[in-house]
């Protein structure tokens, strides 16, 4: 059996100092150049990154990475020490440390840098000009760099600047809820939740700010905003103690000949006991007749009724009334 071997690439710091960006940057380069540069193209690496302290004790950077000689690999690796270091403020920046080291094993094989998230099928809600990803399980917000729990922190590498998603899972009511803060350069930017409705559909909602947003198969299918109004205050009528007289109603009987409804009564009423008009199309004594008429006979009929209550309105003493009509909808 081949055994697997691996080496210890250690970079002294000149002086005992916190550790920077600028150190980071410094000795991924140098290890590039002395170590990644000579992989052969079907060659890959597993490295893992420690610092030491002044005090002899050891941390680990990050998790055990896959990577490949590409310059994608390596800043890739930049911006993922980066985060971790500035998440870890009180691990990493706060202790003098005395050297740092790359232990690495070099592998046979086509590998994808671990680090190289496949995101081809990620797509990204816009907010205030920010890119959230639109997912709902934690590896699919970005690059897993660390997880505690329930606990996840994730590095959203968009853009020339990466940003930082600390997520919890929770589950209410018997539903999976993200709750997820956003940082970019160490600043608190956003918060919201995403409430997983089913996976299989991938459905879920979101609630940011006020904006809720309902999202399947990774599509937005409905935006709501939650805006505050004030309660409408009762609004007291003017009181009017004089009695308004200046309407007419106005009614239409029908009745059904041949499943169609046809007018047979019209009348009207402008509030005086001793005013009012009916208007029959034809003597109520002549209805049973109504059977035998044709269409156009029966049209003739009722256009003459309607005219002569409309000729009986329309007199000087009932301008400016107002007309109520019931039952006119068929005519």
């Amino acid at each position: 059996m081949k055994k697997l071997f691996w080496s210890n690439k250690e970079y002294k710091l000149e002086s005992s100092n916190i550790i920077a960006n600028l150190f980071i940057d410094n000795y991924i380069n140098l290890f590039w150049n002395e170590v990644m540069s000579k992989l052969d193209v079907k060659q890959h690496i597993l490295l893992l990154i420690r610092v030491k302290y002044t005090n002899g004790s050891y941390s680990t950077i990050g998790d055990l990475q896959k990577l490949t000689n590409k310059n994608a690999s390596k800043d890739m690796l930049i911006k993922y020490l980066k985060n971790i270091i500035n998440l870890s403020f009180e691990a990493y920046k706060d202790i003098p440390i005395s050297s740092i080291i790359f232990s690495y094993g070099i592998r046979d094989g086509i590998v994808i840098s671990s680090l190289i998230k496949e995101s081809k099928d990620i797509k990204y809600h816009i907010y205030y000009k920010n890119e959230l990803p639109i997912a709902m399980l934690p590896e699919d917000y970005g690059i897993i760099l660390s997880k505690f729990d329930n606990n996840y922190t994730i590095s959203v590498n968009r853009g020339k600047k990466s940003s930082i998603i600390i997520l919890t899972v929770n589950i209410i009511n018997n539903q999976t809820v993200n709750n997820i803060k956003y940082f970019k350069d160490n600043n608190l930017l956003f918060t919201w939740t995403d409430t997983i409705i089913s996976l299989e559909k991938k459905k879920f909602i979101r609630r940011i700010g006020k904006s809720i947003l309902h999202y399947e198969n990774s599509e937005l299918v409905l935006y709501t905003i939650i805006k505050k109004t004030s309660s409408m205050a009762p609004k007291k009528l003017p009181k009017n103690n004089k009695l308004l007289t200046n309407f007419i109603t106005m009614d239409l009987e029908t009745i059904n000949i041949n499943n169609k409804l046809v007018p047979y009564l019209l009348c009207w009423f402008d509030g005086n006991l001793n005013k009012k008009k009916n208007y029959f199309i034809l003597p109520p004594q002549e209805l049973q007749d109504l059977n035998n008429l044709t269409t156009e006979t029966l049209d003739s009929y009722i256009l003459d009724m309607i005219n002569d209550a409309i000729t009986d309105i329309c007199i000087r003493k009932y301008k400016n009334y107002k007309v109520y009509l019931h039952n006119f909808l068929q005519i």
